[in-house]
């Protein structure tokens, strides 16, 4: 999905009209790789936290950092990174002259602004984990929407079988009414033997939560949950299945609905649904219709259509809004594919049009840069956890003389969570791929059934 009026057509004209050099940081294949997580079982390598984090008091890189514990499987430059939350960040850059188990320190750098757990990505080459931070402070007051009846909005995520034990993916975000900033937690009762928890951080207003389920259902059907903190309290539910369903990693059931919105500026939204009306067919092919609408579109407009085939994701779009061409051009291309490996990579064919009065030539290539990962980022509504995500690059080839194709210096990075959809879109300039240009980050959702 792309925002109305994206940074990256700037940057493809820019490319083209100025005949440019493209460098390409990562194109010498001098960096280190490696992993942090465990190749026998996947699971995060150890790692520890340093220091102690205090609400308001800035770090001191020499006491507040962490370790973390690398497999490096080839040796050369490296940078490992957190993402920045609650103010601040880990990072820690050199270069490793040997291969296997080693330890490497992240100094921090920054000011905690509220107190709780903060969940940190580390990341490094393609490999990430989470790591929980905890800042001290006051406890935080709120109640919830909707209490004492049912929770107001609430969304669940993950499958609810009978006899299989819940993990990261069944989580519930319940929307919480803030008026003291602070830490809190969490923890529900057993009912039809689960139990959900989070401990974390809010502040003052409206805020969105997410805890997370464990234990293991014992009976079929609609389980009501009571949540209570602080004297306020409102019940969610779960419907517990027989068998798990076969989840989809982009939903197209008409009535479903995603909020995203633009670095973590609440103003600058966007609202995407699946049209209500169901099933189109264009040409041969059966399509659910996308529409959006944001700030200066109050009302939802068609604006590309999707399908799946097996375990093929396909858009059909028209490249005046998804390239910019001064024309009309519609086309179908594949975009995801979630039996692919990773490293796999496919390319659309070779489009071509005109952009500013120019001619120009582009193919699109998508790549599988991760799979199977937790993805956790910070949005106005709170913190929001996604598992099993796959991860894709989309670049964009321009053809600078017959037949030469250069990468553009902009590229998306797009994050597809199980059962959910499209939930992070990054924009990235290969000039310093370690930090986004932009982010779009999604806030809320429903799959409709």
């Amino acid at each position: 999905m792309k925002k109305l009026c994206g940074l990256l057509l700037t940057a493809l004209i820019f490319l083209y009209a100025c005949q440019k050099e493209v460098s390409f940081e990562n194109g010498n294949g001098l960096l280190a790789e490696g992993s942090l997580q465990s190749e026998s079982t996947g699971d995060c390598l150890p790692k520890e936290v340093a220091g102690t984090y205090e609400a308001g008091v800035e770090l001191v890189p020499a006491a507040n950092a962490i370790e973390v514990t690398v497999n490096v499987t080839k040796t050369g430059p490296y940078l490992i990174y957190t993402d920045t939350v609650n103010g601040y960040f880990f990072r820690a850059s050199g270069s490793f002259t040997a291969t296997g188990i080693t330890t490497v320190t992240l100094p921090g750098k920054g000011k905690p602004e509220i107190e709780g757990i903060d969940n940190f990505r580390v990341i490094f080459d393609t490999s990430e984990c989470i790591l929980p931070v905890t800042v001290g402070g006051v406890p935080a007051d709120f109640t919830f929407a909707g209490g004492p009846g049912s929770c107001m909005d609430f969304s669940t995520g993950g499958d609810y079988v009978v006899g299989v034990d819940l993990n990261s993916t069944n989580i519930v975000n319940i929307k919480l009414n803030v008026t003291v900033a602070g830490s809190y937690s969490i923890s529900t009762s057993t009912s039809n033997g689960m139990t959900f928890s989070s401990t974390g951080s809010v502040s003052v207003g409206e805020q969105i939560i997410t805890l997370t389920g464990s234990g293991r259902p014992v009976n079929v059907g609609i389980t009501p949950i009571p949540i209570e903190y602080n004297g306020s309290s409102c019940s969610f539910s779960v419907e517990v299945l027989a068998t798990a369903p076969a989840k989809d990693y982009f939903p197209r059931t008409p009535q479903s609905e995603w909020s995203y919105e633009w670095d973590d500026d609440p103003t600058d939204s966007i609202a995407w649904r699946s049209d209500p009306t169901g099933i189109s067919v264009i040409g041969s092919n059966s399509y659910n219709i996308f529409e959006a609408k944001n700030e200066s579109v109050p009302d939802f407009v068609p604006v590309t259509a999707y399908r799946k085939s097996g375990n093929d994701y396909y858009v059909y779009t028209d490249l005046a809004y998804w390239l910019g061409f001064e024309s009309s051009q519609e086309v179908e291309f594949l975009f995801l594919k979630d039996n692919a490996n990773v490293g796999d990579t496919w390319s659309t064919p070779v489009y071509s049009g005109v952009i500013a009065s120019a001619a120009i030539n582009i193919q699109i290539k998508f790549t599988v840069t991760q799979k199977n990962v937790i993805t956790t980022f910070n949005a106005s509504t709170g913190t929001m956890n996604f598992a099993n995500t796959i991860v894709v690059e989309e670049h964009y080839l321009i053809e600078q003389s017959p037949g030469n194709f250069v990468e553009d210096d902009s590229y998306y990075k797009h994050y597809y969570a199980e059962g959910v959809g499209l939930v992070l879109d990054e924009i990235y300039s290969n000039t310093n791929p370690s930090v986004p240009i932009a982010k779009q980050e999604l806030r809320r959702y429903q799959i409709a059934p």
